[in-house]
């Protein structure tokens, strides 16, 4: 790690040493909360969980403390027909397929927020921690119209928890050691009142994991701070940072010994929120970053860097106006600007810093919605969506959703068709230098990617609601897609063209069933078939499996003790070779273990094991994962 990481992680840990000071010293003055969980996802406007369809998941704090996630990657992997394909061990860079759409096809927010999409129009998944939220929720399918860009695959929209409304404090502290030198620790703690309420969360972990040049180190910080103005009015404040620090080990035939990549994220953003019985009026600026920076060994031994940024401001505004206890409005507005700046340090030009590319690409969109509940059992949305963009093409976008309950036997159908789009990502714009093979003019103007989705789906409950189960049908018909040309004359020249040409469908089902055995047991299976091709190659989109099992079970033999299992499986998935077919990549399945020993109602000591099972795989062909490995931790409550 270098100098300046490590001047970083001391003052990190002081920081978390005054803020376990100050946790502890208000331990007796804590006063618990419970909250009705609502989604907010679905629609941008609260609902309660019976309507929303079972393309969403709302994944509580409770449910990722439980399982000792430490990652919000370790919450999503658990979700049906999310996939992920990472580069080795925790920390590398790391793609996530929601329905077979690519990684930057779905959209990342913070209590609505945009995270900083960076150079691919994702945001860096692999360094996301779970810090002082309140729950995870998630939108598989089209998404465009609440949410705008990158909504062909679905949205992960984290809320923070709000601790305005009581009087009390509340702090709890947890460590965590394993092994490749793995430690952790984390902290969160909140003050409330009837007026104003301050949540904070914090967590840092290091670890070599097991190769060479391999090492990680990852600091993060979730923050929200609520003032109630006047009775109607309430002032919020949310804030994040992540810095993550990886050396990168390189495929295993290649590997690396130097390169090395430090990722660093930050998000401020005021907001306002009126509230009355009627109209509800939602409006906040937010100022984002990120920045990665790479150390890169050449061919030739040369260490040589580079320096990526992009910085967005947005002001984003929501109205809800109730006409009647069924009728809702709902209309938005926003305006973006994205900053990118690609610096290379030279090594071949005495160190030389070169400015690569630069660049201003501005936003404004209006959206509107109709929420309409046209009796106790049938309910229908529709949206529509128009956004312009600086540097492409605009954007319309609509959707129509129908929901029916059937009360007398506990089940609902879902049915929901709607459009989306992924505009260009700033990556894709760098290296759209306009030039053909013969490095001759040849403008090929970027337009965005867009999508048809159709889906259906039903949900049940059964057994006197011990069993739930849902299932879904989806279609997603992808135009636009935009193609990456890279060409070399020979002489270590390089220059290169994107362009939209691509066509591709992905399709499926998606399973879900829990089932409460006992009071003492849970049960989970999830399963998503998905068949994800490139029309035009007539060959199947990389690394999405077409079998997707995930399996979990929680065990509580007595009050005090709890077991818990997850299983994941990837079946069937291929890789692309470049200008040939695609070859056929190896199945796994990883067993996960925890026990949890609650010894009183303040301190829970813990243990998991990861891959149990000890699977030799690779998530990403030739960056192997870790094998089996344990860890042991405590967590403190006041």
């Amino acid at each position: 790690m270098n100098t300046l990481t490590n001047k970083l992680h001391r003052s990190f840990w002081g920081g978390l040493a005054f803020i376990c000071a100050t946790a502890c010293s208000t331990a007796d003055l804590i006063d618990d909360q419970v909250l009705a969980p609502y989604v907010v996802v679905a629609t941008r406007t609260p609902l309660d969980l019976e309507r929303v369809s079972p393309s969403v998941s709302y994944i509580a704090a409770a449910e990722m403390d439980q399982w000792k996630d430490r990652s919000l990657i370790d919450t999503l992997r658990r979700q049906t027909g999310l996939s992920f394909k990472l580069n080795g061990t925790p920390g590398s860079v790391t793609s996530l397929f929601v329905r077979g759409a690519n990684s930057d096809q779905t959209g990342f927010f913070l209590d609505g927020r945009r995270l900083n999409p960076g150079f691919g129009n994702q945001f860096n998944i692999e360094a996301l921690n779970i810090n002082n939220l309140s729950s995870v929720q998630i939108l598989r399918g089209a998404s465009s119209v609440n949410y705008g860009s990158s909504g062909i695959g679905g949205v992960v929209n984290l809320q923070t928890q709000s601790n305005i409304g009581e009087a009390g404090y509340r702090g709890a502290i947890g460590t965590e050691l394993g092994a490749h030198q793995y430690a952790r620790a984390a902290v969160a703690t909140s003050v409330s009142t009837k007026t104003w309420g301050v949540g904070l969360g914090v967590s840092t972990l290091t670890t070599d994991n097991d190769r060479v040049n391999d090492a990680y180190q990852n600091d993060s910080l979730n923050s929200r701070f609520d003032y109630k103005i006047s009775e109607d009015l309430y002032f919020e404040l949310i804030g994040m940072y992540t810095n993550a620090d990886k050396e990168v080990a390189g495929p295993q035939s290649r590997p690396t010994n130097q390169d090395h990549q430090n990722n660093q994220n930050w998000l401020i953003s005021p907001g306002f929120q009126y509230t009355t019985d009627l109209l509800s009026v939602h409006a906040f600026y937010s100022r984002t970053s990120t920045t990665i920076e790479n150390d890169i060994e050449d061919y030739l031994g040369s260490i040589y860097g580079t320096k990526a940024r992009v910085e967005s401001d947005e002001v984003n505004l929501q109205a809800d106006y109730r006409l009647t206890d069924e009728l809702l409005l709902t209309a938005g507005a926003v305006y973006r600007n994205d900053y990118a700046h690609d610096r290379n340090l030279n090594a071949y030009s005495s160190d030389l810093a070169v400015d690569e590319y630069n660049n201003n690409a501005g936003q404004a969109g209006v959206w509107s919605q109709v929420l309409s509940r046209m009796s106790e059992v049938f309910e229908i949305r529709g949206s529509a969506r128009f956004d312009t963009y600086t540097d492409y093409d605009d954007s319309i976008n609509g959707g129509l959703e129908v929901i029916y309950h059937y009360l007398d036997m506990n089940g609902s159908l879902f049915a929901k068709i709607a459009s989306s789009y992924s505009p260009p990502s700033a990556l894709d714009l760098a290296y759209d230098e306009n030039l053909d093979s013969n490095n001759n003019p040849n403008n090929t103007t970027l337009n965005p990617e867009e999508s048809m989705s159709y889906e259906f789906g039903i949900r049940q409950t059964l057994l006197n609601d011990a069993l739930e189960c849902s299932v879904v049908l989806f279609h997603n018909d992808i135009d636009e897609l935009i193609v990456y040309e890279l060409y070399d004359d020979g002489n270590y020249n390089y220059w290169s063209d994107t362009y939209n040409v691509g066509e591709a469908t992905t399709q499926g089902i998606e399973l879900m069933l829990q089932y409460a055995v006992s009071a003492q047991l849970n049960l989970g299976i999830n399963y998503t078939y998905l068949t994800a091709e490139d029309d035009d190659l007539d060959q199947r989109l990389a690394y999405r499996p077409r079998h997707l099992l995930q399996l979990t079970a929680i065990y509580q033999p007595v009050e005090f003790v709890t077991l818990g299992m997850s299983g994941i499986g990837h079946y069937d998935r291929e890789r692309n070779i470049y200008q040939s077919p695609n070859e056929d990549v190896e199945d796994f399945f990883v067993i996960d273990l925890f026990v949890d020993w609650a010894v009183s109602d303040q301190l829970t000591l813990f243990g998991r094991v990861d891959n149990i099972l000890d699977e030799h795989y690779a998530s990403s062909y030739g960056y192997p994962a870790l094998g089996m490995t344990g860890y042991v931790g405590a967590r403190l409550s006041f």
